[in-house]
This record gives C-alpha cells, sequence and structure tokens, in this order.
C-alpha cells in the first residue's frame, strides 16, 4: 500500500469518484431494477384497480339476453391494459375495487371467437376477486417495509435486501474514495465493490428482469473494476520506478 499519488492515480481517482456517484444516483432511481412479475398481493379495503396491475375477475356475458360461447370467465387473471381481453374492456375495469360486482356494455370485436355474437354488443356482470399491484420501489423505499406483515414477508424481505445491497455496495466503494487520499486501498476496495455489484445485479436482480438501467450499471461497475486495476498497477509500477532509480520522496512529492 505505497503512500503515494502520481498524476495518473489522481485522474483514476476522479473517474472513479465519477462512477461511484452515478451508481448510488442509478440505484435510487425505481425504474432501474425491473420488478415485471413480481407483483404483491393488495391488502386492505377499497383497493382499485389500475391499468398496469395483475387482476382477476369473474365475468358473465350475454347478448340479447342470451350467453355465447366463451361468455364465462371464472377466475382468469391477466394485466390490467385498456385493450385487455379485447378493445375497450379493460378500460371498463379500470376503476373498479377489489370484491365489486358491476356491469357494462361493450361492442365485441368483428374477429370474436363465436361469429355468431361478432360484433354486436353484450352485456358483462363482472367482480374483480383480485388485484395484484406491481412493486415500485427502491433501496430508500424499502425502508418503510421493515417490520411489515405481509403473506409475502419473506420476499419482500430478499428484495429490500438487495435494494439496500445495490445502495451500499457503491457508497462504501464512494467513501474509500473519497476519504483514502494515499493509500491503495481505495482501489482495492472499489475492485471488490465493483465486482460485488456486478455478481448482486446478476444474481439478485436475474436475466429475466434486468432492464436498461441494470444494464446502465453493470456496464459502469466494470468500467470501474478496470479503473481500480488500473489504479492498482500505476501505483505498483510507480512504486518499482521509484525502487530503481532509489529515489526518496519528499514531503512536497505527496498530495
Amino acid at each position: 500500500m505505497l503512500k503515494i499519488q502520481n498524476q495518473a492515480t489522481k485522474r483514476i481517482r476522479v473517474v472513479l469518484i465519477i462512477m461511484f456517484i452515478v451508481q448510488i444516483f442509478l440505484t435510487a432511481q425505481p425504474y432501474v431494477w425491473d420488478e415485471t412479475g413480481m407483483m404483491q398481493s393488495a391488502s386492505g379495503e377499497n383497493v382499485t384497480a389500475e391499468l398496469g396491475d395483475t387482476i382477476e375477475i369473474n365475468s358473465y356475458a350475454t347478448v340479447d339476453g342470451k350467453p355465447f360461447k366463451d361468455s364465462k370467465i371464472d377466475g382468469k387473471g391477466f394485466v390490467l391494459e385498456a385493450d385487455s381481453y379485447f378493445s375497450g374492456f379493460g378500460e371498463k375495469l379500470a376503476g373498479h375495487t377489489r370484491g365489486e360486482t358491476f356491469t357494462f356494455k361493450a361492442k365485441l370485436p368483428d374477429n370474436f371467437s363465436d361469429e355468431s355474437v361478432a360484433g354486436k354488443t353484450a352485456e358483462f356482470k363482472v367482480t374483480i376477486t383480485n388485484i395484484n399491484k406491481k412493486l415500485i420501489f427502491t433501496a430508500l423505499d424499502y425502508v418503510q417495509l421493515i417490520g411489515s406483515e405481509s403473506d409475502q414477508s419473506d420476499r419482500l424481505n430478499t428484495i429490500g435486501f438487495c435494494y439496500l445491497s445495490f445502495l451500499v455496495i457503491p457508497v462504501v466503494a464512494l467513501g474509500f474514495q473519497l476519504f483514502d487520499f494515499y493509500y491503495n486501498l481505495k482501489n482495492i476496495v472499489g475492485f471488490i465493490a465493483s465486482l460485488l455489484g456486478v455478481l448482486a445485479i446478476i444474481n439478485f436482480v436475474g436475466a429475466q428482469y434486468i432492464c436498461i438501467g441494470s444494464v446502465i450499471a453493470l456496464i459502469l461497475y466494470l468500467f470501474s473494476a478496470f479503473f481500480s486495476v488500473m489504479g492498482i498497477l500505476a501505483r505498483y509500477q510507480h512504486r518499482e520506478e521509484s525502487i530503481v532509480k532509489k529515489k526518496e520522496y519528499k514531503p512536497d512529492d505527496i498530495v
């Protein structure tokens, strides 16, 4: 751990500081870690279905008071979008609460499976039996979930631990970059933190959930690992050159 900084290690240190600050910023954003498929059953009363939720419904439909083929749905689950099931159907479900039974009319598509009612207006009686909300939160938001009771508390704790890991890793690395001015320890910690960041994303986020933010973070971690290694080598090379020249550093040489 050579107590020396030359111009090369100074530049590397500045680059690493910028990288770890960007990584912390990315980690604090809700759009970085893609929670696609990570759903939590909504608790409490009067939970309202919104576009983007995954819901389950029971539905019964008639045309001119008569049922038709595929007119009954029991426990069907799907992501609620404006055109779920057919154009305009999802819009009729949004805004209703779990357990609510309601009726509405909607025009069946021209290519409906039952050709006898295709293009006709049907009356639907729908009950929303369950609403799953998408988990959108960051490492900072997880603090609010500590100690909460849920039928999925184990999974929430796991996800929360991942988020905290994503935030703590670059914070520790940044701390060494800011306060370890003279020694090589900051580069070693930066390299270890970069590897931990890559492993955390691959292991906890998983390939199926990696989004553009995750990819950016992975690239930054790989670059920070590279520059950390360059910092270690730059100090080692400078030390070897000093030994060869048998030159002692004066206090003015230490920055």
